[in-house]
């Protein structure tokens, strides 16, 4: 049990700034995306339907980003 912690943060510790960094870009653009899928959906409700899963996809691909930087840890 104890090796898993220490192993946690010596992982937290190498690779935490880079984890942050790929949390706040996927918070970003999903809160980016989430403000075009509104101004999308209020020109054109066809269009809005394709715009409206881009902020999903940006959060999925940031905690695949995420996955990968603690998999080279």
């Amino acid at each position: 049990m104890l090796s898993v912690i220490r192993t946690m943060g010596t992982v937290l510790w190498r690779r935490g700034p880079e984890l942050m960094a790929a949390y706040l870009a996927g918070a970003a653009a999903h809160f980016l995306l989430i403000r075009l899928a509104a101004v999308v959906t209020a020109t054109s409700e066809f269009w809005g339907m394709f715009v409206h899963p881009l902020p999903i996809l940006a959060r999925l691909i940031s905690y695949v980003v995420m996955l990968l930087i603690v998999r080279e840890a």
